[in-house]
């Protein structure tokens, strides 16, 4: 069952998640469907017929009364207002996301900091003397798999942040971290196994990986909102992009582009500026130091990088499962009332 009102999966009977009342809302709907079983019902009853329009690639222009209580209005998204809403999150929580992200972000790159150094200088040692220490490598190697950790740690935080954040509900570090630390290893379960699958499509070439990527985009969202097992939410995933593959691969593949891109651009200069530190070196032998100042450097750029566009990416990854279900399951529905339970006076 979902600890979240509002984002509880249709089969999940035992979730206390709230429906709208019969005086606002039409009759419920027969066991196991959302949303009025007749998508005019609404309207028949002087009411907006919530989730049911579909929207194509372009912004929506429909109904103009649906509840925003969030960064996002509760109806169908466009792919622009995805992109916004994820934006829209960053700005108006900047300490929960940007500074979550770096906080995250910085400890992981300073760690591999000091095992990519000491991977090097193992390196450097068994070309002098022929004997390769094992040490440096076997460092490497952990230090890899803690920053995909928190990789993936920080992502499911970010996620849990998104959710509240559509429902306009500020959510604590405090909060975030509570919400988080009783799901870490299912995180890191389920990322472990979307990426073997990924790679395992890809060894089938390029055909298979682009399906079965953006089948799995939206497992980290359904186990977090919908405290789903690592297994069901990759069915879920894969449940809910079926419905419309092409946009969610449309939407995914823009997210990346443009993740890769403002990323590159943040870390890019770092890089070359590290690069530079060569010129002026007046040492005959500046490949230590150099190797140090580059590491250094570099390690900043990405720490800028990563900060930046985690967010961003988590955020998208959220706001597309928030629409699917919307569209398939008129989910805006419950998650309208679940906001106007909670509404402050006033």
């Amino acid at each position: 069952m979902s600890d979240f009102p509002g984002w509880a999966s249709p089969g999940d009977s035992s979730s206390d998640q709230p429906v709208a009342g019969p005086a606002e809302q039409p009759p419920p709907p027969a066991a196991g469907q959302w949303g009025p079983a007749d998508p005019t019902a609404g309207q028949q009853q002087g009411q907006p017929s919530w989730g049911h329009q579909q929207p194509t690639w372009g912004d929506w222009s429909g109904s103009p009364q649906a509840a925003k209580p969030g960064v996002i209005p509760l109806r169908p998204l466009g792919v622009g207002e995805i992109l916004d809403g994820a934006i829209t999150t960053i700005r108006r929580y900047p300490r929960a996301t940007l500074g979550l992200s770096a906080a995250v972000v910085t400890i992981t790159q300073v760690l591999q900091f000091f095992l990519i150094r000491s991977f090097t200088d193992s390196i450097n040692d068994a070309s002098a003397t022929g004997d390769l220490d094992v040490s440096g490598t076997t460092g490497l190697v952990l230090g890899l798999g803690l920053s995909f950790v928190g990789g993936v740690v920080l992502t499911g935080a970010l996620t849990v942040i998104m959710g509240q954040a559509v429902l306009g509900r500020p959510i604590s570090l405090d909060e975030t971290w509570r919400a988080v630390r009783s799901r870490i290893w299912a995180l890191v379960g389920c990322a472990l196994l979307v990426l073997v699958l990924d790679l395992v499509a890809l060894l089938f070439l390029i055909v298979p990986f682009f399906y079965v990527w953006p089948a799995l985009s939206l497992a980290t969202p359904a186990l977090m909102l919908e405290k789903q097992t690592v297994w069901r939410a990759i069915k879920r995933s894969a449940g809910l992009v079926r419905g419309q593959f092409w946009r969610c691969l449309g939407v995914v593949l823009l997210a990346w582009l443009i993740k890769t891109i403002v990323g590159s651009t943040l870390a890019i200069p770092f890089s070359i500026l590290g690069g530079g530190l060569s010129l002026f070196d007046p040492t005959p032998d500046p490949g230590a130091d150099l190797g140090t100042g580059y590491l250094v450097i570099s390690t900043i750029g990405s720490i800028i990088a990563g900060t930046v566009v985690a967010p961003f990416s988590a955020g998208v990854s959220a706001l597309l499962y928030v629409d699917r279900r919307m569209r398939a399951e008129g989910l805006d529905v419950a998650l309208a009332a679940s906001a106007a339970t909670s509404a402050p006076a006033g």
